[in-house]
């Protein structure tokens, strides 16, 4: 089998042959940049920029905004792959920068250097059953209370909805609807689908959610302001976020992923943690400016059809 080529707005991709839990073949395309490096000044920063077509699902995984990956181990296609849908896998920012399990995971060159999508798509582009495409990218929840530095938090859920919008403009490549798109996730993935659905930045994105065992109104899905807390982490005597920022910025991804898990979170379902969604203040990029409970009561929340759900003793497996 040769291998697929495909054309998107970036321009071609090649990929390569890979085979299902079934046995059966499908196209695997991996390492597609969708946006420049967040290193340097751009940590902490926000993500800078007819066949029949298929439904499209979004999986979103969980792991309390500090912890997880999309690794095939945890959350591999194998039985998906059976269904005629579209599946995105997503990776996102996590705590400050991310987690020591996605950094050996996916390694420096992938996670530090460029945020990057990978594709995968079963047997012939023209013909195939199922799409499925995998995005990676890393650093996530740093909030600066100081709007001129440009760090209002929320950079794990910026990355969601840039992900969303990558999807929109590129899936009918790979034989995918983007206006019959469904976000799902668990834990902190369903949070993040809550959320998804609360913000203006995702307007049109996505037409169906489905959450599980998790939302925006969960305490522990909120996060602060933690440039103090950060900067403990480092040893920093310093209060200013300017230096605290200008400081991280210089730090070695390494060192960022293994300090963060100094800070205090003692996490309880009602305690509001270090890392995680916080409100911003309004502006055209702030992906949350008013309390998830107001929006819903407001009626400001994306009016599409949801499922939201959980397991009896989910919590005896943590």
């Amino acid at each position: 089998m040769t291998d697929p080529v495909v054309s998107v707005q970036q321009g071609q991709l090649r990929g390569k042959t890979a085979v299902d839990y079934h046995g059966d073949t499908f196209y695997s395309f991996c390492g597609i940049p969708y946006a420049k490096a967040p290193i340097g000044e751009l940590r902490f920063k926000l993500p800078s920029k007819n066949s029949e077509k298929r439904p499209v699902m979004v999986w979103i995984y969980g792991g309390g905004f500090l912890y997880g990956s999309n690794k095939n181990e945890l959350y591999g296609p194998n039985y998906l792959m059976t269904e005629d849908i579209v599946l995105v896998a997503i990776n996102y920012r996590l705590g400050v920068f991310g987690t020591q399990e996605l950094y050996n995971a996916i390694k420096t060159s992938v996670v530090i250097r460029t945020l990057q999508v990978s594709l995968t798509t079963f047997a012939t582009l023209s013909e195939g059953i199922f799409h499925i495409v995998y995005i990676y990218y890393v650093l996530g929840f740093l909030s600066l209370e100081d709007e001129s530095l440009g760090v209002p938090g929320n950079a794990g859920l910026k990355d969601q909805a840039l992900a969303l919008k990558w999807i929109q403009q590129n899936i009918h490549n790979f034989g995918g609807d983007a206006s019959n798109v469904t976000i799902f996730g668990e834990s902190a993935g369903g949070a993040s689908v809550h959320y998804l659905t609360l913000s203006p930045l995702t307007k049109g994105l996505f037409q169906k959610a489905i959450i599980q065992s998790g939302s925006s109104l969960n305490l522990w899905a909120r996060g602060k302001k933690n440039a103090c807390e950060v900067a403990k982490c480092f040893g920093y005597k310093d209060t200013d976020e300017t230096i605290i920022l200008q400081k991280l910025q210089k730090e070695s991804a390494k060192n960022i992923v293994s300090s963060q898990f100094k800070v205090n979170d003692d996490f309880r379902g009602s305690t509001i943690r270090p890392w995680g969604p916080v409100i911003e203040t309004k502006s055209v990029e702030a992906f949350l400016t008013e309390d998830p409970l107001d929006i819903l009561k407001s009626g400001k929340n994306h009016q599409i059809p949801m499922i939201i759900g959980y397991n009896s003793l989910e919590g005896d497996v943590l």
